[in-house]
């Protein structure tokens, strides 16, 4: 449900149950280093909601698109 869980907390999820099932996607780690240069002072702000957003799904997109071709699908 929408606004259950937090975007971070949901962001994190996606991360670790998607990086090894999924051949670890050059989203995964755009998506980190997105978060990480706010964490380390890189960014004044934090990743905005949208922007955190827009890389999920960018993960769900390549995740869908690995497990399509594992299945034996199209990319």
């Amino acid at each position: 449900m929408e606004g259950s869980l937090p975007i971070s907390q949901g962001a994190s999820f996606l991360i670790w149950e998607s990086m090894g099932e999924c051949g670890h996607p050059s989203e995964i780690t755009e998506f980190m280093i997105l978060i990480e240069d706010w964490q380390t002072w890189r960014r004044k702000e934090p990743p905005t909601d949208d922007e955190l957003r827009e890389q999920a799904a960018k993960i769900v997109k390549a995740a869908n698109r690995h497990l399509r071709m594992r299945a034996g699908g199209e990319a």
